[in-house]
């Protein structure tokens, strides 16, 4: 229930009742101390997890329902009663563990957008900064944005390196320092794979397609 896995909680749950409650030859008292206790484990997960309400209604009824167990209920309605409430909160953790992994893709992708000039800048020192292990915090920003860190890091520098090759006369050399690539050759290599030309080409390009709108 705390990591949200409903299939298995219920697997666990139904091998339970296979083989302590069903079929089992167990006195009705038996029958509920077994229950009374899967319903205090349960109680304290979900407190745990924090989602207890003082005045849980379905809590409330399935300890009515142990209570009458063998006057007019049947352990395969518990069963099902208990696979409802699994079901809730195992809904209501997996939303909550979504919630927290977007916030902390969204705080790697800030850390990206501000420190991008910093050529020592690495998945390492977001993770770092996150708090948390490098392939943790990977897996979960592939997942919010559908591409790795490695590569946002790039795409956010080329991005600003297409801007200062539009707008400014530095050399590339000047560019490639000021969007965080210590090394120029890896600048060619990245600019060309993510804009399909060289960065003079680009700027050649960009200057080019001005002059030809103020002409028009």
């Amino acid at each position: 229930m705390k990591v949200g896995n409903y299939e298995t909680c219920v697997r666990i749950l139904d091998q339970i009742f296979v083989d302590n409650i069903l079929g089992s030859g167990k006195s009705v008292q038996a029958v509920k101390f077994i229950l009374y206790e899967l319903t205090a484990i349960m109680i304290k997960t979900i407190t745990e997890i924090g989602e207890m309400d003082d005045d849980d209604s379905e809590i409330a009824e399935l300890i009515s329902m142990v209570d009458n167990i063998g006057v007019n209920v049947d352990v395969r309605e518990i069963n099902r009663h208990l696979q409802s409430i699994i079901q809730r909160f195992c809904a209501k953790n997996v939303q909550k563990t979504v919630q927290k992994t977007d916030l902390l893709s969204e705080r790697a992708k800030l850390f990206v957008d501000e420190h991008y000039m910093d050529s020592a800048l690495t998945v390492a020192m977001i993770a770092e900064n996150c708090n948390v292990s490098m392939a943790y915090l990977s897996t979960n920003f592939k997942k919010k944005y559908q591409t790795g860190l490695l590569e946002y890091i790039n795409l956010v520098r080329i991005e600003h390196a297409k801007t200062i090759l539009e707008k400014s006369s530095d050399t590339v050399e000047r560019v490639a320092e000021l969007v965080g690539y210590g090394n120029l050759r890896s600048f060619f290599r990245m600019f060309s794979r993510y804009v399909g030309t060289t960065p003079n080409r680009y700027r050649a390009m960009m200057l080019a397609k001005r002059k030809d709108t103020e002409h028009e």
